[in-house]
C-alpha cells in the first residue's frame, strides 16, 4: 500500500509537520477495515485481537530502531576515525 508506505517514510523524518503529517495519515488507515491484512502482512502478527493502533506503533518502533542502529554504527565509524587521524 503506497499511502502506508508514505506514511512510515514520513514518521521516521527529522521535521515535525511530516511527522504530524504521517500521525494523520496512519490515523486514517487504521480506519480502513482492509487495512488490518495490510498490518497483518507487514508485521507477521501474532494475535489476530491486537489492535490496529498497537500493530502500527510496534512497525514504527521496528523502523526506527534499524535506524538508531545505523546511525550508532556510523557515529562509531566517525569517532574511529577520528581518533587514527
Amino acid at each position: 500500500m503506497d499511502l502506508f508506505d508514505t506514511a512510515l517514510k514520513l514518521a521516521v523524518s527529522s521535521r515535525p509537520q511530516d511527522g504530524s503529517t504521517a500521525a494523520y495519515i496512519l490515523r486514517f488507515l487504521t480506519r480502513i477495515p482492509s487495512f488490518r491484512d495490510v498490518l497483518r502482512g507487514r508485521l507477521m502478527a501474532r494475535n489476530d485481537d491486537d489492535d490496529d493502533y498497537y500493530v502500527c506503533i510496534v512497525l514504527l518502533l521496528q523502523l526506527l530502531q534499524s535506524q538508531l542502529d545505523v546511525a550508532t554504527v556510523n557515529l562509531l565509524q566517525v569517532c574511529q576515525a577520528s581518533l587514527v587521524v
